[in-house]
């Protein structure tokens, strides 16, 4: 994933983005290290300059879908709220194929 993309994106975005694709990587039911490598490559086409700075990205967003969505009510409650964040249709169109390209970099979607 090229930084390009992204640089449209504003903060709030880029960490609604990571939640995103972090709760379809628990909702997938199957977290498999292509799909984490995946996370990895996304978290730095956000900004993530160090390897660092990917950790905390990621370990942030991770702590964020934990505690907003314990359950798949709160995971539609996330969803609800993350969905503002990409409001009109070139963002939102992005986060879509984001979270496919992420889902499928394991070649299977297990629900």
């Amino acid at each position: 994933m090229e930084f390009a993309r992204f640089a449209h994106f504003s903060s709030d975005q880029k960490a609604a983005l990571l939640d995103l694709c972090v709760l379809g990587m628990y909702l997938d039911g199957h977290l498999a290290s292509a799909e984490s490598r995946k996370l990895s490559e996304l978290s730095r086409a956000l900004g993530a300059g160090t390897e660092y700075d990917e950790g905390k990205a990621l370990d942030t967003a991770v702590t964020r879908v934990r505690h907003a969505a314990p359950g798949p009510d709160g995971a539609t409650q996330l969803l609800a709220k993350l969905a503002p964040h990409f409001s009109d249709e070139a963002s939102a169109a992005l986060a879509l194929e984001t979270l496919k390209e992420l889902l499928a970099a394991d070649n299977a979607i297990h629900a």
